[in-house]
C-alpha cells in the first residue's frame, strides 16, 4: 500500500512539473481562440511556468495552422503580436514551511506544533502567446512577403508536435 502511495506521488510530481503539452486550454495551459469575424481570429497559446517561450510560439503557430484549415482557409497572416510574459499567482492550501510554535504544558513538558497558513500563495511567470490572425483562401498580392501557408507550417512542425 505505501509502494503504491509513494508511486502515486511521484508520477504527480513529475505530471506537474512537465512542460505544457500542445492541448486545448487547461490547468497546465493550452491553446484557445475567439473568433472576431468570418476571418479574424484571436488565438492564444498559455504555457507554465516550465515552458519555454520557443515552445509557446510554436505551438501558437501550428495551432494558427490548423485553425486556418479548420475554417476553410489556406493562408493566414499575424496581423497584431500580442505575446506577453505574465504572472500567475499559485495557491497552496498549507504553507508547510511555517515555524513551529513552542509552548510548555502545566505538567512541564514541551510541546511544539505547526500553525498552518491558508493564505499562503507564491508567484511565477509564464508565457503567454497571443496572435490576431486574418485568414485567406489565396495569397493576397500586398502581404505576400507576410503571409503564411498552414499547410506548410502544419507539414513542417507537425512532427515537434504531437
Amino acid at each position: 500500500m505505501v509502494i503504491k502511495i509513494r508511486i502515486i506521488l511521484l508520477l504527480t510530481v513529475v505530471f506537474l512539473s512537465c512542460s505544457t503539452p500542445y492541448q486545448p486550454k487547461g490547468m497546465l495551459g493550452g491553446y484557445s481562440s475567439i473568433q472576431l469575424n468570418d476571418n479574424s481570429f484571436n488565438v492564444s497559446f498559455y504555457g507554465n511556468q516550465h515552458t519555454t517561450q520557443e515552445k509557446v510560439r510554436t505551438y501558437l503557430l501550428y495551432y494558427c495552422a490548423e485553425l486556418t484549415l479548420q475554417n476553410g482557409f489556406e493562408y493566414f497572416y499575424v496581423t497584431s503580436d500580442l505575446s506577453r510574459y505574465s504572472d500567475r499567482i499559485i495557491r497552496e492550501d498549507i504553507d508547510v514551511s511555517s515555524k513551529g510554535k513552542t509552548t510548555q504544558s502545566m505538567s512541564g513538558g514541551i510541546n511544539t506544533r505547526t500553525v498552518p497558513s491558508f493564505n499562503y500563495a507564491s508567484k511565477t511567470t509564464v508565457y503567454v502567446g497571443e496572435f490576431l490572425i486574418q485568414m485567406f483562401k489565396q495569397s493576397v498580392p500586398e502581404y505576400k512577403k507576410y503571409i503564411i501557408y498552414a499547410p506548410d507550417v502544419i507539414k513542417d512542425l507537425g512532427k515537434n508536435i504531437k
